[in-house]
């Protein structure tokens, strides 16, 4: 079950492939500028959607254990519980939340350098038909390029640290009900 969870959790957090950079003049490079910087808005958005869904898979099982401490807790002693599993279900309950944080973290608006609408008006305004246009437009879009791969490179440890926090407390959990069902054929 770790191995699966690990596997997982490399193939949600594996950065996308580079394509090989167009061979050709200025356009080409401008192309190629162009194109990354579509691949890493689709990577930006990738990681946030994985991120919603280690969120989910949180949620759920801080919900499942809290299910399983309310019986545990209730008055009627229905449900008796081991320290040993009572330990290793409240760290994975921490982990668990401690992956929604960092989720969470990956949710805040990030630092992108965004083309500033005015200055590009104006640099429509003054330059659409000089022979530097190319490279305005280039530089301007190599900016955003640089800033969103520095905030995928941040949105990819927070969803690095998520999965291991949710794999980890998978594990735990797993072992708490280890430990739960371990003391009922111990005597058999």
């Amino acid at each position: 079950m770790l191995a699966v969870g690990v596997a997982i959790g490399v193939m949600l957090t594996r950065p996308a492939p580079k394509a090989p950079a167009p061979s050709g003049g200025a356009n080409a490079l401008g192309t190629l500028i162009h194109d990354e910087a579509h691949r890493a808005e689709a990577d930006f958005s990738e990681l946030r959607r994985h991120g919603q869904a280690v969120l989910t898979i949180a949620g759920v099982l801080v919900a499942a254990l809290s299910t399983l401490f309310g019986f545990a807790a209730s008055k009627d002693d229905v449900v008796s519980m081991p320290r040993t599993a009572v330990a290793l279900i409240t760290i994975s309950l921490v982990f668990f939340v401690m992956a929604g944080v960092f989720v969470l973290l990956m949710f805040l608006p990030a630092r992108i350098k965004w083309p500033d609408a005015r200055g590009l008006k104006n640099l429509v305004t003054a330059s659409w038909d000089s022979p530097g246009w190319d490279k305005s437009v280039a530089d301007v879009t190599t900016d955003y390029l640089v800033s969103l791969r520095k905030a995928n490179s941040a949105q990819h440890k927070k969803l690095s640290a998520a999965v291991g926090l949710e794999v980890a407390g998978i594990f735990l959990s797993a072992a708490a009900a280890v430990a739960l069902i371990a003391p009922t054929y111990a005597g058999r």
